[in-house]
Order: structure tokens, then sequence, then C-alpha cells
């Protein structure tokens, strides 16, 4: 009985510690993606993205946030691409939970589509902010439009990626023009590239596709440019590559919070249905025990029998012996019972046998004497 209580107990506290676990990894998950997403500072842009023309310059600010209690200093640099942005401060030093604008100068000397990323580091932390650069001509005869459908946005690596191509002519007359298809990594390297010419009237839509063989999981850039003679002009897109096999440590380590939870929710669910179990066994085995009870009290009946027996004079009739008998038997086989159903230990039915047997024997003897 103490046993089974210390039990139910033992279930209780363990599920009120899978409980407070849950909570636990719920707030240190939190804490680590909030720290991952802010840390000690934070960019108001994800993404630059400016189109410009030839002899053209475009001013872009990157927005810092200060996130500690303290100063806080940054270094900025540029990756990727030479001579396409300029930054005017490339030391700041910011106060507490100051906000800042750093100012970018985006120039356009190399036509075509330009990317890269601005390097911001301060003594704890380091963050990037690519950019796509898209630089026309001075004079264009000819404007491109690229559109990826939301269904074609995440492409599998050893895939294709599908898009829509348009064309407007701002000229009067039919003209030829050569397209290329590029993807861009954001340092600014080109990983596929393919070429097609055109002719061209008012307009033209076409669907195209272009290959991302071995191209590396993570964001990229979809460049499209339009070149007719000395005219330039270029339209970008971006897309993501995923895995093409994704593998199981690869989804677990991705999802590792999520598979934590999971499994804390389903083993707080077993113990709970395994505590229901343990409170029914405890029902059960109380009714045991009660039925343990009355075992004893037909034992302590056999005593009294003993007793009465041993004062049966020898002229006691047949018919008493009779039913002193048929109790006893009742009461061994009761007893049988109780030790095979476990109820009663060893000890106490081979005591309590014997003495059955005895009481049992020497009623056959007083028959005999009879």
């Amino acid at each position: 009985m103490g046993g089974l209580k210390s039990g139910v107990n033992m279930m209780k506290k363990l599920l009120v510690s899978i409980a407070i676990l849950v909570v636990f990894v719920n707030v240190v998950s939190f804490g680590a993606l909030s720290q991952k997403q802010g840390g000690d500072f934070e960019l108001t842009q994800r993404l630059l993205i400016v189109n410009l023309k030839q002899g053209e310059t475009i001013q872009k600010n990157i927005g810092l946030i200060n996130n500690l209690n303290t100063q806080l200093s940054f270094n900025l640099s540029v990756l990727g691409s030479d001579g396409v942005v300029s930054i005017n401060q490339k030391e700041v030093m910011l106060e507490p939970e100051e906000h800042a604008q750093i100012e970018t100068i985006f120039l356009s000397g190399k036509t075509g589509v330009n990317t890269g990323k601005f390097l911001i580091k301060s003594p704890g932390d380091t963050k990037e902010l690519p950019f796509v650069s898209e630089v026309w001509s001075g004079e264009t005869g000819y404007i491109p439009k690229v559109e990826i459908p939301a269904e074609f946005r995440e492409v599998k690596s050893d895939s294709e990626l599908t898009f829509r191509l348009s064309v407007i002519s701002n000229t009067q007359t039919e003209g030829s023009v050569v397209v290329t298809y590029q993807i861009l990594d954001f340092n600014n390297k080109v990983l596929s590239e393919k070429t097609e010419d055109f002719l061209v009237k008012d307009s033209i839509s076409v669907l195209r596709k272009v290959s991302t063989q071995s191209i590396a999981p993570g964001d990229h850039v979809l460049g499209v440019i339009v070149k007719s003679g000395d005219s330039v002009a270029t339209n970008t897109k971006i897309f993501t590559v995923q895995s093409s096999d994704l593998d199981v440590i690869t989804l677990l380590s991705s999802n590792l919070l999520y598979i934590l939870v999971t499994v804390v929710i389903v083993v707080i669910v077993l113990m709970y249905l395994n505590y229901g179990k343990l409170v029914l066994e405890e029902k059960r085995s109380r009714r045991g025990i009660r039925s343990v009870i009355k075992h004893v009290t037909k034992i302590q009946k056999i005593t009294r029998v003993q007793r009465i027996t041993k004062v049966i004079k020898p002229r006691e009739s047949t018919e008493l012996l009779e039913l002193s008998k048929r109790r006893l038997e009742k009461q061994l086989a009761s007893l049988e019972a109780g030790y095979k159903a476990g109820y009663i230990k060893k000890e106490a039915y081979l005591k309590g046998k014997e003495r059955l047997e005895k009481l049992i024997r020497s009623i056959d003897k007083r028959f005999k004497r009879g």
C-alpha cells in the first residue's frame, strides 16, 4: 500500500518535472532565437536592391541598432563587388540602444547585374547585408521584366528554375536583342549562364528555365540582361536553392527545437496514461488487500475451530465432526487460493496449511474411533 502511494507520488513529481522542462526548453530556445535574430546589434534591412543608369549614383543607408546597454563600436566593409559601392563611414561608435543610418553610395561604372554583401562587425557579433545593383546604359531601347511564380521560388539544387521573361520595346521598329540569363551568388560570382536571341517588335513574353545543377543551397539572384547594340537593361529576382538530398541529420538539426518539444509532449502523454493505469492498479490492489484481510479472518476462525475440536468428547455426534471437517477443508482451499493469487506469503501459507491438515487428520482419527 505504502509502495503504491510512493509510486503514484513519484509519478506526479515526474510529470511536474517534465512540465517544468518543457517551459525551460521553450524559454531557452526563445532566448537563443532572440539572440540569433538580435544579438549585439540589429540591421533594419535584410536586402538592398538598387537600379541606376550609367553616370548616376544612388545613396542607400544601412540602419544599425545597438541592442546593448554599453557603447558599441562597428567596422563596415564590402565583400564581392569592387567599384560598385562605397561606404562613407567605415567605423562607427553607437551609444546604448542608439540607432544610426550609415550612408553608402552605389556607383554605375559596371553595366549589368552586380551583387555583394556589406559586412558589419562589432566586438561580439557579425552580420551581413546582401545587395543587388542593376546598372543600365544611359539610353535603353528595351525594358526587361522577370517573374518567378510562387511555386518555383524554392528549387532543388539538381533541378531547374522556371521563370517568365517579358521584354517591352521602346522603339518603333522590330529589332533583335540578346538576352543573357544568369544565376549569381552574393559574392558576385556567376554560377550559371545562358544566352538567347529574340526579335522584338512591341513586346514578347516567354517561359524559360535555367539549370540549378551543383548550385549550393541558399539565396541566389536570377539576373536577366537584355542587350541591343549599346543598349543594356537588366532585371533581377531572388530565389532559394534547397538541398536535393536533405539528410536526416540536416533535418534534425534544422528542426531540433520542434522535435524536442514534440518528444517531451509525447512523453508527458504516455506518462499520464501510465499514471491512470497505476491508479487503476492501486484500486485493484486495495481490493486484493481487503481480500487478504478476509482470508486472515478465516484463518482466525480456523483457530477457533481448533479450540472447539479439542473439547469434542468421544461421544459427540458424527454430524458435528463432518461439519467441522467440511469447514476446515473450505478454509484450506481458501488458504491455497490466496497463496496462489499472491495475497498470502509462503511462510504464512505453510504454517496455516500444516495447522488445518493436522485438525483434519484429528477429525479423521475420531471417525475411525467412532
